[in-house]
């Protein structure tokens, strides 16, 4: 049996975070490798790699020396999105597919925000600026997250056109909610509600958020019923927990549990003490299924408002200051008032850690950042100073020659090296060098200390006899004779080639720093 499925992004994330996690853990070695010194066909063209095996012979052929990735040279990236104002920003959603959506934003003090509302599909015109764990409404009625700020030295060394380095805040981390339902989105507006209901006057209409989330139920009431409607409840045990200052208008569901389940239909509003008690209810949609008798009085750890035109038709929906609740994975929202036709209404909920909890899963970081330098000559000569390279390879877990034990030194050289004596002439870098009784042939690619030669091999210039202790000459007239042959430190094809880039000669010199930075997309 075939079956399809779709493939979660957060195992793309996953990818790169595992790859990064291996590095810092030291469970996997990663090297990157630089070789070619020996021209292209056209230097200014270099060939396309392809994903053959011949393609990763020729890269351990002409690799000259490579170097370990450490944790610091390593940082999961994430897509640049750059707050500009006049734009759409699209709004976090539970129910979509934000993967490539311009759902949060970079702006030019280098922080990064979450968009929770864009105020029903509004330009952005006011930049966020907040550094608080909360979420904060802009000017323009945009709510925005604090996410992290990105710190100019990770700026600096991850520079990457349209990516950015991940950071972490351990502060806004700790301070996320789980479950909670942030915004409330509004589908259809419905009819019939009471009409001009505003916020502004206190004829709001209670929006009460049902599902698995938090609740407060340790209030008792008696009700009276009519034909399985609840038409009127009397507090009989005020309870504690709820809102502790004095509060009228708050939305509260009605349980009544029997041998069959609990009935939960019938809304409400209710009033509050000073010490977080009921002290009334008011039935408002009286519900099915009930019978005379004790009930529950049930508020949730998230509730609302919402507003109504001249019509009776709701316009605007929000969730009231401080309630976006926690613990849902399940919630639906229930206006707390009559109408004709019911509003629709949906209400966001937060990942399953809570907004900032884990910003890389959050912004889709499917990007594994590498930045390695090659400074100097740094190996005791592994990296040339002497000659160029065209070629770039990253590999996981090579072996020390001529064992199968992993390779953990920070640099390796990865040639032959021809220790000489009784030099005449000079031996130029990419000189071709001739063994007198072997009939070997290498193409040089440095002399080092003045007395080693280091060498490749091209199938297209040299040959596979080894040299030997032997006299050599060179293409340009230098002889010497050879007095001892160093073996690489790295065994040749050992490992796994993860990456190959072929470019534009990159010369090196005693002087400089090579700044090497390979993007991972998973």
């Amino acid at each position: 049996m075939v079956t399809k499925s779709s493939i979660s992004t957060k195992l793309s994330y996953l990818n790169a975070k595992r790859l990064i996690d291996s590095v810092s853990n030291q469970s996997s070695n990663l090297y990157v490798g630089i070789g070619r010194s020996q021209p292209w066909g056209n230097d200014a063209l270099p060939p396309d790699t392809d994903n053959s095996l011949d393609s990763e012979y020729d890269a351990w052929r002409d690799m000259t020396a490579m170097k370990r990735v450490i944790s610091q040279d390593m940082v999961l990236g994430f897509r640049r999105v750059d707050w500009t104002t006049g734009t759409v920003y699209a709004e976090y959603d539970d129910a979509i597919d934000l993967t490539e959506l311009d759902f949060y934003v970079y702006t030019n003090e280098k922080k990064v925000y979450k968009c929770i509302s864009n105020n029903n599909g509004s330009q952005s015109t006011s930049k966020p600026t907040h550094v608080t764990s909360g979420i904060n409404t802009t000017l323009d009625g945009y709510k925005w997250k604090f996410m992290f700020t990105v710190s100019d030295s990770l700026i600096r060394k991850f520079f990457v056109t349209g990516i950015l380095p991940m950071n972490n805040d351990e502060f806004i981390e700790s301070e996320s909610i789980r479950g909670s339902v942030d915004h409330l989105k509004l589908i259809s507006g419905g009819g019939g509600y009471p009409l001009n209901a505003s916020i502004d006057d206190d004829t709001d209409l209670p929006i009460f958020i049902k599902g698995d989330g938090n609740e407060v139920s340790t209030a008792r009431c008696t009700i009276v019923t009519s034909g399985g409607v609840v038409s009127s409840a009397l507090v009989t045990d005020s309870g504690t927990g709820y809102p502790s200052a004095p509060e009228i208008n708050i939305p509260v569901m009605i349980r009544q549990v029997s041998a069959s389940g609990a009935v939960e239909t019938a809304f409400g509003t209710a009033t509050t003490g000073a010490v977080g008690q009921i002290l009334t209810v008011q039935i408002i949609l009286g519900g099915t299924g009930y019978t005379d008798g004790p009930a529950i009085i049930v508020l949730s750890s998230c509730y609302g408002y919402a507003e109504t035109n001249e019509n009776g038709i709701i316009t605007n929906i929000d969730v009231s200051t401080g309630r976006s609740g926690s613990g849902f994975a399940i919630a639906k929202a229930v206006v707390i008032a009559n109408s004709i036709t019911s509003a629709v209404i949906r209400p966001i909920i937060s990942p399953f850690r809570g907004h900032g909890a884990s910003p890389e899963r959050e912004l889709y970081a499917r990007y594994a950042l590498m930045n390695l330098n090659f400074a100097y000559n740094e190996g005791q000569d592994d990296f040339t100073v002497q000659n160029d390279f065209r070629r770039i390879v990253l590999l996981d877990s090579p072996f020390i020659y001529g064992t199968s034990t992993l390779a953990t030194a920070r640099t390796l050289n990865a040639k032959n090296t021809l220790v000489i004596s009784d030099i005449s002439g000079t031996f130029d870098e990419d000189d071709i060098i001739y063994g007198q009784t072997s009939g070997a042939i290498g193409l040089n690619v440095d002399l080092i200390n003045g007395n080693k030669i280091r060498y490749i091999r091209d199938e297209t210039l040299t040959n596979n006899i080894d040299f030997q202790i032997e006299s050599i000459s060179s293409e340009s007239g230098a002889t010497a004779t050879i007095t001892q042959i160093l073996n690489p430190e790295v065994q040749p094809y050992s490992g796994d080639i993860l990456f190959i880039n072929n470019r534009t000669p990159i010369d090196r010199t005693s002087e400089q720093i090579e700044t090497i930075t390979l993007v991972l997309e998973y």
